[in-house]
């Protein structure tokens, strides 16, 4: 008896992912089902047609497995479950963005703690007239995002992780 799974797990998160679940035995298969699940003892409840399932993963955030089980015509069962998957379909957090006036400089600052479950990438500043005024790379989950600014407006901070996953706010520099 064989039974055969090939998945190709990643070390980093991705939005969704591709899997060709193989499942072959040298008798005659009777059965084989799969799952997506948190845990790598959940019990498969998907049945995979003819011992070939492609499947794209998709909407999920977090650490997941795939876990397999099938049966031959004799009865022998085997289980087994991937390597981890890492999915990251969730947007940056933004904190309260405080605005605190300098009388020495005359300028404004602007600060927010912008957090991400997995990696910040970058983070973008727009005046009220829609023009892109700061592109910063970040990294880490969490980051302590100043702005200084002497002119009056709406602003728009937009932030993003690895994944262009993305969350956006606005404050006004009175």
């Amino acid at each position: 008896r064989r039974n055969f799974l090939y998945i190709v797990p990643y070390e980093y998160a991705h939005k969704n992912q591709s899997v060709n679940i193989e499942v072959t035995d040298n008798i005659e298969l009777d059965w084989s089902k799969y799952v997506v699940s948190t845990s790598k003892t959940a019990t498969p409840n998907v049945a995979i047609s003819n011992g070939l399932e492609n499947k794209n993963i998709t909407g999920l955030t977090g650490d997941y497995y795939i876990v397999v089980k099938a049966c031959d015509k004799l009865n022998n069962c085997n289980q087994i479950n991937s390597d981890i998957y890492k999915f990251d379909n969730a947007n940056p957090g933004i904190g309260n963005i405080s605005v605190t006036p300098n009388a020495s400089t005359k300028k404004i600052t602007s600060t927010v703690t912008v957090t991400d479950n997995v990696a910040l990438a970058k983070y973008e500043i727009y005046n009220s007239s829609g023009t892109k005024v700061v592109d910063q790379p970040i990294s880490g989950t969490s980051y302590n995002v100043s702005y200084q600014q002497n002119a009056a407006g709406t602003y728009k901070l937009r932030v993003y992780d690895h994944l262009n996953n993305y969350s956006e706010k606005s404050f006004t520099i009175p």
